[in-house]
């Protein structure tokens, strides 16, 4: 396992041990901004907020989303953004 899976943040709002690129994250999103080709969405959790970032896609705030496939980095920087994000998990929405 990376050191960056291990962030202590993301292992609370998971509840789990992270491996690899099979993490999956539900929530509600907050925020999201957009930095072609990603789209960034802060999401609320139950145990938490935390950034995800999915191929660019529409999806408006207040809408319950599942992300699969995730992978976490650490202080990735989006120069489409315009910002750094301290840690983001990126993967693909779930159908459904």
């Amino acid at each position: 396992m990376r050191d960056v899976d291990r962030d202590p943040r993301f292992l609370d709002l998971l509840g789990e041990t992270v491996e690899g690129t099979n993490t999956t994250i539900t929530g509600t999103v907050v925020e999201r901004i957009d930095g072609a080709p990603y789209s960034f969405l802060r999401l609320e959790t139950e145990k938490g907020q935390v950034w995800v970032g999915v191929p660019t896609a529409e999806v408006p705030e207040a809408s319950k989303v599942t992300v699969k496939n995730g992978a976490l980095l650490k202080n990735f920087e989006s120069k489409q953004a315009g910002r750094t994000f301290e840690t983001v998990m990126f993967g693909v929405l779930a159908k459904g």
